[in-house]
């Protein structure tokens, strides 16, 4: 199950990273498509981000990819770090969520702090033993 998961992930940050680079280059903007980043791929997973590029203006995007095979309105995991990230990265940070992967993949945007766009819901704790 957990990779299934990865490669549905990372099928869906694929997907993201062409769109990213179509959209730029329609927008006749593809000397910043060329520069859009893959970072999840080039840099590694803790980041808090998979793919960094640019608005049409040339602004920085940071775009986390969420997948799924299921609807629209699926619940997603995002992870304390990416969490985090969304607050720093604020105006800047973007979440593609992908969803009917497998049978039509579409995709919706939601800006800024993941807190402002989603309720969020702890799922997992860590637990320390507290000293003897």
């Amino acid at each position: 199950m957990e990779a299934a998961n990865r490669k549905l992930g990372y099928q869906g940050e694929e997907f993201v990273f062409g769109f990213e680079r179509a959209r730029l280059t329609k927008a006749g903007c593809s000397d910043l498509a060329h520069k859009v980043e893959w970072v999840s791929k080039t840099k590694g997973d803790g980041l808090g981000y998979d793919i960094h590029s640019f608005d049409e203006t040339g602004h920085e995007l940071f775009i986390e990819v969420k997948t799924t095979n299921r609807g629209r309105h699926f619940p997603f995991v995002i992870t304390l770090n990416e969490a985090v990230v969304s607050q720093h990265l604020s105006n800047s940070y973007r979440i593609y969520r992908v969803f009917d992967f497998s049978t039509e993949p579409r995709l919706f945007i939601l800006e800024g702090p993941v807190e402002e766009s989603c309720e969020l819901r702890p799922l997992t704790y860590e637990a320390r033993p507290y000293p003897p």
